[in-house]
């Protein structure tokens, strides 16, 4: 008897047990302004990107939280066409979190990692989207609980 997993209507064609979306060497930028890019192993996991220093995945050198991104595309520059790409923070992300810049090896690896960044914004914001319905969907019931068993207490009493 084999496990049928069931997908999301909500998200088509997307395998919950699925933990890694896309893994590659990238150059990433350090600092925010005359930035050196270095090479970086990454890894798009569900909502996060893992930074590692090489394909030892054992130990990384930061995660990243895609919660606290709006989206990725391509950065233009005027001088030069070397496939980067940028990640833009949220607005409500706070002063810690900064745009992060990447430079990919070639055109299809930038649109690729645009498409694996982006998803993942998308399945983060998703996923508070999810939160914040279970949480109210749970304090209607409760509510719902309350107003019924406070209705049925006063009529179990009868005549004094």
């Amino acid at each position: 008897s084999s496990q049928e997993v069931k997908e999301d209507p909500t998200r088509p064609n997307e395998d919950p047990t699925r933990s890694t979306w896309k893994a590659g060497w990238v150059k990433k930028a350090s600092g925010r302004f005359l930035a050196s890019y270095k090479d970086r192993y990454i890894q798009v996991e569900r909502t996060e990107l893992v930074v590692y220093e090489n394909e030892d995945v054992a130990t990384y050198l930061e995660k990243v939280d895609l919660e606290n991104y709006d989206k990725c595309h391509e950065l233009r520059s005027a001088f030069t066409k070397k496939n980067r790409l940028v990640l833009i923070r949220a607005a409500k992300s706070g002063n810690k979190v900064h745009d992060v810049k990447f430079q990919a090896q070639n055109l299809e690896e930038k649109e690729a990692w645009i498409k694996a960044f982006s998803d993942g914004i998308n399945r983060a914001k998703n996923k508070i989207f999810d939160e914040c319905g279970i949480s109210i969907a749970w304090s209607q019931i409760g509510l719902c609980c309350l107003t019924n068993s406070y209705v049925h207490s006063k009529h179990d009493l009868g005549p004094g």
